[in-house]
Parts: structure tokens; sequence; C-alpha cells
């Protein structure tokens, strides 16, 4: 992982009642799990592309704040607000050094909706560490609280978000 990267913060905008699931790393189908596509320039050479579907998650649940989701089959979105998905991404080896990214996608596999709604889901960049098999609403780990729950603090997060998608499938 570069450093200073902790992953990703998916979040629900807007006030749609919707909750989305998606599917998690541990997924039984591997081509549903949460996938990370880098286009990247090596020194002196042409693009390439690698993708990368090793990885760790989480639901974050603001109704069962202190509850630990990293074992689900399903990543949660919900808005307005009200589940949100950490990802994280094992980029050891995947980049040779000195490489520049020229981009990157990030794909996840909807399962389900409770209706059907869309909801826009926002992307941010995590500023601390957090450790999956711990993460809930209030906690980034066990040693270690969230500056605000849901990882919405200045020291939890980079705003604005990094990016936005409308999530309707």
């Amino acid at each position: 992982k570069p450093a200073g990267s902790y992953g990703v913060l998916i979040r629900s905008g807007g006030s749609t009642q919707v909750e989305w699931g998606y599917a998690s790393a541990q997924a039984a189908s591997v081509a549903q799990r949460p996938k990370l596509t880098i286009t990247y320039r090596p020194r002196l050479t042409a693009p390439q592309t690698v993708t990368i579907q090793t990885g760790s998650g989480a639901s974050l649940n603001q109704w069962f704040p202190d509850t630990n989701y990293a074992s689900d089959a399903m990543l949660s979105l919900r808005a307005p607000a009200i589940a949100s998905v950490l990802l994280r991404f094992d980029l050891a080896g995947a980049l040779p050094v000195g490489s520049t990214i020229v981009s990157a996608t990030l794909a996840l596999y909807a399962d389900s909706s409770t209706n059907q709604f869309a909801l826009t889901g926002e992307v941010f960049q995590l500023l601390r560490p957090w450790v999956s098999a711990e993460a809930t609403w209030n906690r980034a780990s066990a040693a270690a609280a969230w500056q605000l729950a849901g990882a919405q603090g200045a020291s939890d997060r980079l705003t604005p978000a990094l990016a936005s998608a409308e999530v309707n499938g």
C-alpha cells in the first residue's frame, strides 16, 4: 500500500430511503467480490493494467454502532448515511516502484436492494488505520475510536468526496 493509504469509505448521499447490498471479500463467488482495476505507467514503458481482488472491508451501521460486520458476505450501503462501507485493497507487489497511476476503477457487485430507488454513493479517502475485524460505526479498531462516528471526522477522511456515482443495480 502506498504510504498513508488506508483505503476508502463509501457512504450514501441524499435522503432516499433505500439500502443496497454488495458482495464482500467473503462472498462465495470470487467473480462477485469487490475489485480494483488500476492502469499505471511504469518508468519509460507503455501503460499497463492490473486487477486486484485481494482486499478487506466492513460495513459500518449507525443503528448497530458497536457491531462488526467484517465476516459478512454482504456490504451494506444505506441512505441517508445509515450504513457505510470501508474497503482497502492489498497493493503490495501489484505496481512496480516508481509507477504513476493513470486511472483506478472500483467495481462492486450489487446483490440486493430494499426497494427500486437509487442512491448516490460517495467515495472518500480514509486518513487513519482501521482493522477490518474490529471496525464498527463507533471505532476504527478495538484500540481507537473514529474522531466522529461513522468515520465522518476531519481526521478520519478527506473531503470532498474523491468520486461519486448513482447506485442503481
